[in-house]
């Protein structure tokens, strides 16, 4: 779906998807912490990054009916003919931020469409700062709508989460040593984000 930028509310610069690849922490959990309680109030289940618009140091949900054919953003039951609901709404909001953290859709960007119960979900990390993040991100595209957290616990850990990386970005930036073996270390760039790379022990997708 593209958003016409004349119904666009008047405080919005655009949909979340300008992100993709660039999304830090910090942004990262606002959007998780800011759009489940829009999702309920707004009875709206259907998240991607076409639809959640940047606002004003916010994250806005423009509802949306339904998902475009062969969206890569549509959770597997939903392909398989089932009404979107909480539970597949939490598998979008997750594939909305993997997509905006890692720049690329999982699954060869098919998502729902080929996901099957033992389709293993690419874990984002690059190092440990990300692993809560993570982690819950693998947690809500499991394939079985059960095993997903809910809306209620994604807001609530959001909320922590960002509080913490927020008072850590207002922080002032540690002195760089001028010399010294610690300083041989890789570029923050050779890190994030790193490529998907097959173990060999998974499907194929």
């Amino acid at each position: 779906m593209n958003i016409n930028p004349r119904e666009m509310p008047p405080s919005a610069e655009g949909p979340v998807s300008q992100l993709a690849g660039y999304c830090q922490p910090a942004a990262a959990w606002l959007l998780l912490s800011a759009l489940p309680e829009q999702m309920r109030r707004l009875q709206c289940y259907v998240v991607t990054p076409a639809n959640v618009l940047i606002g004003d140091d916010a994250f806005v949900l423009w509802p949306q009916e339904g998902y475009e054919p062969q969206s890569p953003f549509c959770p597997p039951e939903v392909v398989a003919g089932a009404a979107p609901n909480e539970q597949s709404g939490v598998w979008s909001l997750a594939a909305t931020v993997f997509q905006l953290v890692m720049g690329r859709m999982m699954m060869n960007n098919r998502g729902g469409q080929v996901q099957r119960p033992r389709s293993k979900v690419p874990f984002m990390r690059s190092h440990d700062d990300w692993a809560p993040l993570s982690q819950l991100v693998q947690r809500c595209l499991s394939y079985q709508p059960q095993l997903r957290p809910s809306l209620s616990e994604i807001e609530t850990l959001a909320r922590q989460q960002y509080d913490y990386w927020h008072l850590r970005e207002m922080q002032p930036p540690a002195r760089k040593r001028t010399a010294g073996p610690s300083n041989s270390g890789p570029a923050d760039s050779d890190l994030w984000p790193e490529p998907m790379k097959a173990t060999g022990r998974e499907r194929p997708f």
